[in-house]
């Protein structure tokens, strides 16, 4: 089981600073109260132009942008985890420290390695925290 200090995507993708959705997202399914659930996640990872196709077992480098939506600096850490993903795997190290990430939408671009295992994922293997 993930430990509840991380949001995870179907991808394996987690940022740590997420877990203030899921947890949001935990009290709302048991009965809490629906407040800031209109606010977006306090940090989203999406692809830069994520290519349309790619070679099975060959890797390929994808931009992802991670945008800091909370009030506050973060320093944030982007970790892709092997048990999670579904298709496609990290190909080199498996976290990337992003640093000190702006408040209020501030942003950074990392470059991650991955290497296809399954045909017709691109479709939608990695989008925004929520």
């Amino acid at each position: 089981p993930t430990p509840p200090n991380f949001v995870v995507h179907g991808s394996g993708l987690s940022v740590d600073a997420a877990a203030a959705a899921a947890n949001r997202n935990a009290a709302l399914a048991e009965g809490g109260q629906a407040s800031g659930l209109d606010e977006p996640p306090p940090v989203t990872v999406e692809p830069v132009d994520p290519p349309a196709t790619v070679t099975l077992a060959v890797p390929f480098e994808v931009q992802l942008l991670v945008v800091n939506h909370s009030p506050r600096p973060m320093n944030l850490q982007l970790q892709m985890r092997l048990t999670r993903m579904s298709g496609v795997v990290v190909c080199g190290p498996s976290f990337k420290n992003l640093g000190e990430v702006p408040p209020g939408g501030g942003s950074a671009v990392v470059g991650v390695r991955l290497v296809a295992l399954v045909a017709g994922l691109l479709g939608g293997w990695v989008r925004g925290g929520g």
